[in-house]
């Protein structure tokens, strides 16, 4: 009787790394999402939403939107860079926990101008 050849991912210890391929890409990877989405909240928030003058209260919803993406991806980022023990992954949980911390702060801001 044959067998079709399943690939089985072993089982591996949280607390240790998973083998990578290409950690430097890997770890590039992580920072670059997390700037690419930086830019395209800096671009709706201080260039889109100005420039379109009261249209520009609609993107409004749209930088919180973004706003809270990058707080995952800041996060998701920090983890993986602490999976891979990069040297660099300290330094990003700082910037990773001021990113939640301005997220949490702009989320309460615009509740509270909902009153």
């Amino acid at each position: 009787m044959a067998h079709d050849h399943v690939s089985v991912r072993p089982v591996t210890d949280p607390s240790h790394p998973e083998p990578v391929d290409d950690p430097a890409g890997e770890a590039r990877a992580a920072v670059t999402l997390g700037l690419y989405t930086s830019a395209a909240r800096c671009l709706v928030q201080y260039v889109l939403a100005p420039a379109l003058g009261t249209l520009g209260v609609l993107l409004g919803p749209l930088g919180l939107v973004l706003q809270v993406l990058g707080a995952v991806v800041a996060v998701s980022g920090a983890r993986r860079l602490h999976r891979l023990r990069h040297a660099a992954w300290p330094a990003y949980v700082v910037v990773a926990a001021l990113v939640v911390g301005v997220t949490v702060w702009s989320l309460l801001d615009a509740v509270g101008a909902l009153r």
